[in-house]
């Protein structure tokens, strides 16, 4: 009897590795070859002939054998792929991991798999674990969600979630990958388009935008927006006027169930000034959906239609407390209409009475709590009424503690107390530029209790990161006059005198624009309200 070695190739070279053993469905078909091989050289044609029924039967078991095996091995993956995208949908992100480790298991080189398991890392924030498994995507030979990948990378960099050395470059970089496959990829000239309005460069931004704007009403409503930025009226309205055409189509067919469409549709009614129609899409959408995001861009068409009337009717006041009271009623942390709310209770005259009693009466119904304390904390610094300050913005952090900007606050108003506590000052401070490292009030925040506390090298670091970016004026007059302290006490005098200069020039723009006397001094002015992304709201 010859024996084939299963060990070895039909050639004789001998199996590469122990590959073919380790692995037990090439094992077992090497050994099934092996030995048919050596059973027919074995025995004599006319009596093979006679097994030969025998032989065909067996090799249709093990095919079908085979092939149930790797349907059932797609029926599980099929199972768990699904499961863990509804716990990714849901939120659910434990169950979701668990999911994808076991469908890593399962088929460990299934890009889609990777992709979707990276969509998971994304959505908790984690952009960097995200990026790295879309990198390994990128290095396989599975070219199938090259784009998608090259799409959500460049993404992540713009929006600021994934941290690395040259964002704007890295984006760019991906982008260009996407367009040297597709020059025409609308979405590649879309994000391309967000880059050139970073920078700055309105006429690029647009220039990217106006090709692919008509491929969907998302892309057309922001080319309107650009427009609108920009100044074109005629050409802002004319897109939005074809985007709320397009859309309300949309919303009487299959696409009714889409929030995007929805709110897509309310932002071409308010790129059109038409506020009333805007408010009344969202409201059905809220009935329709109930969902936090449709009742917080409800809550800003209402702050945004008050201020409009402001500037149309500047004298109408109580119209722009009912607005912002119907803003708050659906969106108690709406960032605009709280921005406006102090604002008004800073101004003199009747509405501000209003605005502070109305923020008053709102906190006995308790709705809100964090937020209100946070409101009437923030309107008592601003009058310089310190200690009521402190005791609201102390009650808003109980209430929702870690929030960066209510901590923010709280550190200032330590710091300018009669009597300052500016060890603890600073410990607030810290607590809110490790939640929002990148932002420039609570660095600026930061800067001026180093300043007063004579740590001068940590001061003008804070300082100078934050003076570019803050919106306020008399805020970057305190940080240049702040600066100027410090390089003074450090031995730059001449720095401390082109700080002092500055200082003095944000003064004349102040006077200019406010008709005031020569000599008006500036005061310590609060935080700018930057509540956007970091608002004190109640949570459960």
């Amino acid at each position: 009897m010859v024996w084939i070695n299963p060990y070895r190739l039909p050639t004789g070279d001998p199996v590469p590795s122990g590959m073919y053993v380790t692995r037990s469905p090439a094992y077992l078909l090497w050994t099934l070859w092996g030995f048919a091989v050596s059973w027919f050289e074995t025995r004599q044609v006319s009596r093979s002939l006679l097994g030969l029924p025998a032989v065909i039967l067996a090799a249709v078991l093990v095919i079908l054998m085979l092939s149930s095996s790797r349907e059932a091995s797609s029926n599980t993956i099929s199972f768990y792929l699904t499961k863990a995208q509804q716990a990714t949908r849901l939120k659910e992100f434990d169950d979701a991991e668990f999911y994808f480790r076991k469908l890593g298991q399962l088929a460990p080189r299934d890009g889609m798999i990777k992709y979707e398991h990276a969509r998971l890392y994304s959505q908790q924030g984690d952009y960097g674990t995200a990026a790295a498994l879309l990198h390994k995507l990128i290095n396989d030979d599975d070219r199938t969600n090259d784009k998608k990948v090259h799409l959500d990378l460049a993404r992540w960099a713009i929006e600021g979630g994934l941290e690395v050395e040259d964002p704007a470059g890295f984006a760019k970089e991906h982008l260009n990958r996407v367009l040297a496959e597709d020059p025409k990829d609308a979405y590649a000239h879309f994000f391309f388009s967000q880059l050139f309005w970073r920078a700055g460069d309105l006429d690029g931004a647009i220039e990217h935008l106006e090709p692919v704007a008509s491929r969907a009403p998302e892309l057309r409503l922001k080319l309107a927006a650009y427009y609108d930025i920009r100044g074109d009226a005629n050409l802002a309205r004319s897109e939005a006027r074809l985007v709320v055409s397009d859309l309300q189509k949309a919303i009487r067919g299959e696409q009714s169930t889409d929030i995007s469409v929805w709110m897509q549709l309310a932002a071409a009614h308010l790129l059109l000034s038409d506020y009333e129609q805007a408010a009344s899409v969202m409201q059905q959408a809220v009935t329709k959906f109930e969902n936090d995001g449709c009742r917080r861009f409800l809550g800003r068409i209402y702050a945004r239609w008050s201020l409009h009337v402001s500037k149309e009717n500047p004298e109408n006041v109580n119209r722009r407390m009912e607005l912002l009271q119907q803003a708050i009623l659906v969106a108690p942390d709406e960032p605009e209409a709280l921005t406006q709310l102090v604002n008004i209770a800073n101004e003199e005259g009747e509405g501000s009475e209003q605005a502070e009693r109305w923020l008053k009466e709102a906190l006995v119904t308790g709705e809100g709590k964090a937020v209100i304390h946070f409101l009437l904390g923030t309107i008592a610094a601003g009058k310089g009424d310190m200690e009521t300050a402190l005791r609201h913005l102390e009650q808003s952090n109980e209430a929702n503690p870690r929030t960066a900007v209510t901590l923010n606050n709280v550190a200032f108003v330590l710091a300018h107390m009669p009597d300052p506590d500016l060890p603890r000052a600073l410990e607030m401070s810290n607590q809110a530029v490790r939640l929002a490292p990148n932002n420039a009030s609570f660095l600026e925040t930061r800067g001026q209790i180093y300043t007063r506390m004579g740590e001068y090298s940590k001061a003008i670091t804070d300082l100078e990161k934050a003076i570019d970016h803050v919106t306020s004026i008399a805020t970057r007059i305190n940080a240049h006059e702040s600066l100027a302290i410090c390089y003074e006490n450090l031995g730059d005098a001449e720095l401390a005198q082109l700080h002092r200069k500055e200082a003095e020039n944000l003064r004349q723009q102040i006077r200019l624009q406010n008709g005031l006397q020569e000599g008006t001094e500036t005061e310590a002015t609060i935080p700018d309200l930057d509540l956007q992304d970091d608002s004190p709201n109640d949570r459960e």
